[in-house]
């Protein structure tokens, strides 16, 4: 190549369609669930970080590789990651699964003009807090395991034990209110 030469050149990329997505308790993440990706290049000697995204799913371009997927629920202090090899000329589906359980809270509502005075606390095994809100009748996305419910109002404090395994959907009633 000397100078003023026109020089052209067709670079192959051998890029392969990409497409991520996440179940959670056994449905499919939705937008508002605040999900997390990071996306990890593992060929070499130490995962490379590529992308953050925060969708319900991505459809993304690679190179063939090995590739560490990550989900995550930061609001729920839930992820899970999920290996793959992109191969050239083959597209890839891959889907991170969040092992975790659905439960709804509820305890009688008060009385009609009543403002409700009330708190949700939910602790595991360990008596770390996992989660907690003010809601009426709230739901929340919790790991496969056992823990304790606390409901708080200026009456009284009732709290119940109680287990869930991955996909369960439960409603837990706490007395009246």
């Amino acid at each position: 190549v000397g100078s003023g030469d026109t020089v052209r050149q067709t670079l192959l990329l051998p890029l392969v369609p990409v497409k991520v997505s996440t179940v959670i308790a056994g449905q499919p993440a939705t937008a508002g669930q605040g999900l997390v990706y990071r996306v990890y290049l593992l060929d070499g000697e130490t995962a490379r970080p590529l992308l953050r995204a925060l969708e319900p799913s991505l459809d993304l371009t690679l190179q063939p590789g090995r590739y560490r997927f990550v989900a995550h629920l930061d609001t729920n202090h839930m992820k899970a990651a999920t290996d793959a090899v992109i191969e050239a000329g083959k597209p890839a589906t891959v889907v991170v699964k969040i092992d975790a359980a659905e439960v709804t809270l509820k305890s009688p509502m008060p009385a009609a003009g009543a403002v409700p005075d009330r708190f949700w606390e939910i602790v595991d095994m360990s008596g770390k807090t996992v989660w907690h809100t003010a809601a009426a009748e709230p739901k929340a996305l919790l790991a496969p395991g056992s823990y304790v419910v606390k409901l708080e109002s200026r009456e009284r404090t009732l709290e119940a034990a109680f287990q869930v395994k991955s996909g369960d959907r439960h409603t837990l009633e706490l007395g009246n209110q």
